[in-house]
């Protein structure tokens, strides 16, 4: 059996060790990709190119800041994610070391399953964006008052910037794993689910506020196009972020 191999159905025997880490790349993908959607909406491209040179350079400004804002969230969302998974995986990793398998080998098998798990994220992620873009453009085009509404595309660009920005998330996500495990004693790994864990605790009105601050944020930027009110600008950016924090904390 190759490592490839071994990877593979080491995914497949724990689904659900795995699920958690891959239901949030997935959302985090899915975000991303339907935000890339109407970034490189050609419609959206002339509504921003038909004003003025500063309103025009600003509009795209805003697009790409808060592109960015949500790459770095992913970035942060996805490594907690990855953290939380391998704590449950300590003690699989200590007995994997006893039985043999080198350093250099733990971490080529967390490569292959980060990059297994990134690549069907990745897949998923952007199929249901696929599946709700219609939806997506059809609210956009109302919050906008563009009155011919948003069409459908081929979202050719989205697609590519959401695979090789998430192909490369992936990769440092995995660089950061190899650190985590490298300060790691053999002992530890062994012990690790003896150690009692803090329960999660989770809250219905933060999750609520976040979504209400992402959107009333997103609203405001879009808002921004048509009214250049610098103001609202910022106040959308800050509402993102802060919405954004709520509700991956």
């Amino acid at each position: 059996m190759t490592f490839r191999q071994f990877a593979f159905n080491n995914i497949f025997r724990n689904k659900r060790t795995y699920a958690a880490h891959f239901l949030s790349s997935t959302f985090s993908i899915m975000i991303f990709f339907t935000y890339a959607l109407l970034l490189f909406h050609p419609d959206l491209q002339g509504e921003l190119k038909s004003t003025s040179a500063t309103i025009s350079a600003f509009g795209t400004l805003g697009f790409s800041v808060s592109q960015g804002l949500i790459f770095v969230f992913s970035f942060f969302f996805i490594l907690y994610s990855v953290s939380s998974f391998l704590k449950t995986r300590k003690k699989e990793f200590g007995i994997l070391m006893m039985q043999g398998m080198s350093m250099r080998q733990l971490k080529k098998l967390l490569l292959i399953e980060n990059m297994l798990i990134g690549l069907s994220s990745i897949c998923i992620g952007i199929f249901i964006g696929l599946i709700f873009s219609k939806l997506v453009l059809l609210i956009s085009a109302s919050v906008l008052m563009i009155n011919n509404g948003l069409p459908f595309y081929l979202p050719v660009q989205a697609v590519l910037l959401t695979v090789i920005t998430f192909l490369f998330l992936f990769l440092i996500v995995s660089l950061f794993t190899f650190k985590m495990i490298k300060v790691t004693e053999l002992v530890e790994l062994i012990r690790a689910k003896e150690k009692p864990k803090p329960e999660p605790r989770s809250s219905v009105l933060l999750s609520l506020l976040s979504l209400i601050c992402i959107g009333y944020g997103y609203i405001s930027v879009f808002r921004f196009i048509p009214s250049t009110n610098f103001i609202t600008l910022g106040i959308g950016v800050l509402l993102v972020i802060i919405g954004t924090y709520f509700l991956y904390t």
